[in-house]
């Protein structure tokens, strides 16, 4: 999970740096399309968002080309009936968008298929919907979504991302770990914790890491493995806190429950 992580922020880099090198190709707005089939539960979420943001949380490999999205929209469909296939027409202007928060880069030159003009884009990169509406090709499967990257100064995007840092607290995979816990990934959240107890540098960030364990424990409802951990947190801070301290408080109100 650890090293996924570095891969991760080493290709969003690597895009920055790309996207610095082609500022001049990106100097008005354009147009990339995405295809892709989703289940029936899966577009309902989406049509639900209308009008709302929609964050794409992996890199998002998009074209010039409205044709190569529509080879993969039908792909989709033949895959299965049961899928719902979707264009994305995605609307960029670069002048309302800094780099720093999302970068995009054309990446033909290190692309499989050279002739699909692909830009990709950098991990949860956040656009409004705006409209979506069913087309007349292969029965009504087929859907238009039409999509804003979302500017830097959007009001509820500022707010939102003010609300999440507010509620995870804390700051690099301490953060991924709150926010794996928050929205149930408890397997990848458990992992990502146990390397980092292996690599903690002092108590304090033990005992942190223990308290974090613990309350993965308790939200699975394995509340004795949960007072292990617990405990084991405890230990720790009691080695340089008094009995009485109030930093205490939480880890027996947890222990106690």
């Amino acid at each position: 999970m650890v090293k996924m992580g570095f891969f991760i922020r080493s290709l969003h880099r690597q895009l920055e740096y790309l996207h610095e090198e082609q500022a001049k190709l990106f100097d008005k707005k354009f147009i990339v399309y995405r295809g892709q089939g989703l289940s029936s539960d899966d577009f309902q979420q989406l049509f639900d968002t209308k009008g709302g943001l929609l964050s794409f949380n992996n890199f998002l490999s998009t074209s010039t080309k409205r044709k190569v999205a529509m080879d993969f929209a039908n792909e989709a469909l033949r895959k299965s009936l049961e899928n719902i296939a979707v264009i994305f027409i995605m609307t960029i202007e670069p002048d309302a968008v800094s780099n720093e928060n999302t970068p995009y880069a054309y990446i033909e030159e290190y692309s499989a298929v050279k002739t699909e003009q692909e830009i990709l884009f950098s991990m949860h990169t956040v656009f409004r919907v705006v409209d979506i509406e069913q087309t007349a090709a292969n029965k009504g499967r087929l859907w238009e979504v039409q999509l804003n990257l979302t500017a830097d100064n959007d009001e509820q995007l500022v707010n939102l991302t003010a609300t999440i840092n507010d509620e995870i607290g804390g700051s690099g995979w301490s953060r991924m770990g709150h926010l794996m816990l928050k929205v149930g990934d408890f397997n990848q959240a458990e992992e990502l914790y146990n390397e980092l107890l292996k690599n903690s540098s002092s108590d304090n960030e033990s005992q942190h890491i223990y308290h974090k364990l613990g309350l993965l424990e308790n939200d699975q409802g394995k509340y004795q493995e949960a007072v292990s951990f617990y405990e084991q947190s405890l230990k720790i801070q009691r080695k340089t806190l008094p009995e009485d301290h109030s930093s205490l408080a939480p880890t027996y109100h947890m222990i106690g429950q």
